[in-house]
């Protein structure tokens, strides 16, 4: 049983130090209290990059106290292309999973915290993996124990299993620390949402079994064979309700997971799939063909083929992009279709992050900004989504729109999967690193 989900990560390299607080004990001397975060212990990192492997590794850890948190690093070196790490989990020495956090996708030299409970004198299986989908594993040898202040690397884990503990290896992790102190150099999402619970309401959606081999259930959003204009999901959530306002600067994140054998159609270009994405349909229009100037906007994604407009510089299965439309009305009939580099590939599951910046009332000058799996895939800053009399008006709803057509429907009955959606905003928005 799945007893605790901790949040979703944003990637960084940098400690910062913390100054103990300074208090007056007892006896009216000064009594400091102890720093929060503890030194690193290094792990063997002259070891190999490993292709293939689907499986949890990771090391084994004793505390010697109480720890709130712990931060690692992936060993290696970046590997272009590599799939990327997406979760870091806590078991215990029988095999229970205590704790998991997804990633916005991590590479080799990344740093990742997770916080938990941890207690003094228990044995605690830290264990990286890409949910099901192969990653590139890291194993280095080693000589275990290795000691440091706060606890000990006791043993290397190929899986949470107590015959698959060994001193002579480590695996995905070279650096390692406890801490004393929760919420470590991370931004908690303002709204989050794991299961998608409301999304899956709809008649053509589910709460549905992760088609990858996850722990926890999904939404599974159905596409009817040969529906023209069919929505598989309308549901659309005000931002006023997630966070308590229309934010003027909003990053968006989910996964989404296209099966293997999923069909678009073929002769259309942009046809395929709408995919979710902010508007402000207040008063009508910036869908359909219609627009309201002045007043409506959207930034629907969608996800197509291959073809003379969409194409992708990662060499990735599914070409996405956005359909966009400002306004000022002089948008295309159907809004601006502006493609990403980096698309999605089949049967893996796939972290989109989106930002959204609003301008200043009557300029071109929003942005948005888009990675898949941590890498920028999209940016751009000449839109105008605030005309000069609505100064007022921030990002008004997040549309979960999931719609194949227009006049053409889905080739054949199938589902596509999304989960783990969270909204940041401000200055609590995540900071991605632009990797290209």
């Amino acid at each position: 049983m799945l007893l605790a989900v901790v949040g979703i990560t944003v990637v960084y390299r940098e400690y910062h130090d913390l100054e103990p607080r300074v208090e007056l004990g007892d006896e009216g001397t000064p009594e400091s209290e102890p720093e929060p975060q503890f030194e690193v212990i290094d792990l063997p990192e002259d070891g190999q990059g490993q292709t293939g492997h689907s499986n949890l590794c990771g090391v084994a850890i004793v505390p010697d106290r109480d720890l709130k948190a712990l931060e690692v690093r992936l060993g290696g070196d970046r590997h272009d292309g590599a799939k990327v790490i997406t979760a870091i989990h806590v078991y215990d020495d029988e095999e229970t999973p205590l704790a998991t956090k997804q990633t916005a996708g991590l590479d080799h030299g990344d740093w990742v915290a997770i916080e938990y409970d941890f207690s003094a004198g228990q044995e605690y299986r830290i264990l990286l993996d890409g949910e099901g989908e192969q990653y590139v594993r890291y194993r280095a040898e080693a000589s275990c124990p290795y000691e440091g202040d706060g606890l000990t690397v006791i043993n290397g884990s190929y899986s949470p299993s107590d015959d698959s503990q060994t001193e002579n290896y480590v695996y995905n992790i070279d650096r390692i620390r406890g801490s004393l102190a929760e919420g470590i150099d991370e931004s908690e999402p303002d709204y989050r949402n794991i299961e998608l619970s409301e999304v899956a309401s709809d008649e053509n959606a589910s709460i549905a079994d992760d088609p990858a081999g996850g722990m926890r259930p999904v939404a599974s959003i159905d596409c009817q064979e040969g529906k023209p204009e069919h929505y598989s999901v309308e549901t659309r959530w005000e931002l006023e309700d997630l966070v308590g306002h229309e934010p003027d600067v909003v990053h968006f994140r989910y996964q989404i997971y296209f099966p293997t054998h999923f069909e678009f159609h073929q002769s259309m270009n942009h046809g395929g799939t709408k995919l979710p994405g902010p508007a402000d349909h207040r008063g009508g229009g910036a869908a359909g063909g219609s627009h309201n100037p002045g007043e409506a906007w959207s930034a629907r994604g969608y996800a197509t083929t291959h073809g003379p407009n969409d194409a992708t510089e990662d060499g990735s299965d599914i070409p996405l992009g956005k359909q966009v439309y400002d306004v000022t009305g002089a948008s295309k009939d159907y809004g601006h279709m502006h493609s990403w580099k980096r698309g999605a590939n089949k049967g893996e599951w796939v972290t989109i992050d989106e930002r959204y910046e609003m301008g200043e009332p009557g300029e071109f000058d929003s942005r948005i900004a888009a990675w898949i799996n941590a890498r920028k895939a999209f940016d751009r800053d000449d839109y105008q989504f605030v005309d000069e009399d609505h100064g007022y008006k921030g990002v008004h709803e997040w549309r979960w729109h999931f719609y194949f057509g227009g006049r053409w429907g889905s080739p054949k009955e199938q589902s596509k999967y999304v989960r783990r959606f969270g909204v940041w905003t401000g200055d609590n928005c995540p900071e991605l690193e632009d990797l290209e």
